[in-house]
């Protein structure tokens, strides 16, 4: 069942006209305006997922396969390094959604994997981006800010691999990048990330 209220149109005369419309609409509109007007510009996270978000290379774990079922053979302990760092991974995922910084994978593990890992996390995304497509790091980034219409000052770059966070760098000038150690984001990194994402440009 859809309710109807009136949309009240004055005109530059001072003349008014009522409309009736479906709320549902209104409300969408609505919505719309208020969120783009509380974010401004969209910011975005783009991190990487062996050895930054997850604590080992699963993808060597797994030798490379793509069968998300395989995660079953995976510990915790190998997956996120300890309770205590996955706590600490959760609290920078609820500081980017507190302040609407969208979170991005771009990964040279397979999306399945990756999205199984997450989801066992409860580490939401808003995409993933894998071995299917991503081959340099560099243009697989700049082609999602540009299909989000976001300037890299306003994206931050998260990857173990210097090699990655260089090509990035390159590839999206005003970036900024972060390099993660090789046993995935500690204290000290997010803690960096999170000063990032509450003091926008």
């Amino acid at each position: 069942s859809y309710s109807f209220c009136t949309l009240l149109v004055v005109g530059s005369g001072g003349g008014r006209r009522e409309y009736p419309v479906l709320f549902c609409v209104v409300s969408k509109i609505l919505k719309h305006t208020i969120m783009a007007d509380a974010r401004g510009v969209q910011r975005m996270m783009l991190l990487d997922f062996d050895q930054t978000i997850a604590h080992s290379h699963i993808w060597k774990l797994l030798k490379g396969r793509r069968d998300p079922a395989l995660l079953d053979s995976v510990s915790d302990d190998s997956l996120w390094g300890g309770q205590e760092r996955l706590d600490n991974l959760k609290m920078l995922w609820k500081k980017m959604e507190e302040r609407n910084v969208e979170v991005h994978i771009i990964s040279h593990n397979w999306v399945p994997v990756i999205e199984a890992a997450l989801a066992r996390g409860n580490l939401p995304t808003h995409s993933v981006l894998g071995r299917e497509t991503v081959k340099r790091k560099g243009p697989a980034a700049a082609k999602l800010l540009q299909s989000h219409n976001t300037h890299p000052r306003n994206a931050c770059f998260v990857d173990d691999d210097p090699t990655n966070v260089n090509d990035v760098s390159r590839t999206c000038p005003g970036i900024a990048a972060l390099a993660s150690p090789t046993t995935g984001l500690q204290r000290e990194q997010i803690h960096a990330l999170i000063h990032w994402i509450e003091n926008p440009e």
